[in-house]
C-alpha cells in the first residue's frame, strides 16, 4: 500500500451484504399488498424468500401476483422496492480497512452498478456519503457500467490522479469488477466472503484480480 494513493470500492456484498437491502425491500412490498389486500406480511415475505432462494430474483413479483391472484402490476411492486431507504451496516472489516485508510490520508470511492435510485438510497442507509471522496453510481451516465473504463477513469479524474498504478480497486464479482480497472492500469483485489451472489464464480483468463483475500483488512498490509 506504500504507493496506493486511492482505494476504490464495489459496494454490494464488498462492504456490507446486499441481502440486507433485500430482506427490507421485500418487506415494503409484502407490508404494501398486505394492507391492500389482507394477505400476511409474514406470508408474503416468506414466500418471496422462496422465490428467490429458488429461481433468483428474475421475476419474484410476477409469481407473488399470481400465485395471490392480486391484481397489481408488477412494475408498481418495482417501484416500492426501488423506494425502499434501509438501515444498513458496513462489514466489520470495511469499517476498519475504511478507518485505517482514511488514518493514512488515503482518497476512497466507490464504484458500483445498478439502478441509481437503489444504489443511492443503500449508500445513505450506510451513512458514507460524507466519508467517501468520489462515489460513482454508473446508472447516472451514459455507457459507464461496469466492465467499461469509464467509472475508473472518472474516478481519477475527479480525484486529480493522474497514475492509475496509485489506485486499488477492490470488488467481488470476476465477470466485470476487475476487466476495466485492468484495462486502465488500476491494481485489483477481490473479496470473498462466506457469503454473496458471486463467491463462487471464477474470472476469465486475463481478468482475474491480482489478489484475493477475504478480509478488507488484509488490504492495508499487502
Amino acid at each position: 500500500m506504500n504507493n496506493i494513493k486511492c482505494v476504490i470500492f464495489d459496494l454490494d456484498d464488498t462492504l456490507y451484504s446486499e441481502m440486507e437491502y433485500v430482506k427490507q425491500a421485500f418487506m415494503n412490498v409484502a407490508v404494501y399488498l398486505s394492507e391492500k389486500y389482507n394477505i400476511s406480511s409474514e406470508i408474503l415475505y416468506d414466500k418471496m424468500q422462496e422465490l428467490l432462494d429458488k429461481n433468483g430474483r428474475g421475476k419474484i413479483f410476477n409469481d407473488i401476483i399470481e400465485e395471490y391472484n392480486i391484481q397489481e402490476s408488477p412494475k408498481e411492486l418495482v417501484k416500492i422496492y426501488r423506494a425502499t431507504m434501509p438501515e444498513l451496516k458496513l462489514y466489520g472489516d470495511a469499517r476498519q480497512c475504511i478507518k485505517m485508510l482514511k488514518n493514512k490520508n488515503i482518497k476512497l470511492a466507490i464504484i458500483t452498478d445498478g439502478c441509481s435510485q437503489v444504489q443511492h438510497n443503500k449508500i445513505k442507509g450506510l451513512g458514507i456519503e460524507d466519508i467517501m471522496d468520489c462515489i460513482i453510481v454508473t446508472d447516472d451516465y451514459e455507457n459507464a457500467a461496469k466492465p467499461s473504463t469509464i467509472p475508473y477513469n472518472m474516478v481519477m479524474e475527479m480525484l486529480s490522479i493522474n497514475d492509475p498504478m496509485a489506485c486499488i480497486y477492490i470488488g467481488d464479482n470476476p465477470k466485470k469488477d476487475f476487466i476495466g480497472a485492468r484495462e486502465v492500469g488500476m491494481h485489483t483485489a477481490r473479496i470473498v466472503r462466506n457469503e454473496g451472489m458471486f463467491m463462487a464464480l471464477q474470472a476469465d483468463e486475463g481478468y482475474e484480480a491480482e489478489v484475493v483475500v477475504n478480509s478488507l483488512e488484509k488490504i492495508i498490509y499487502k
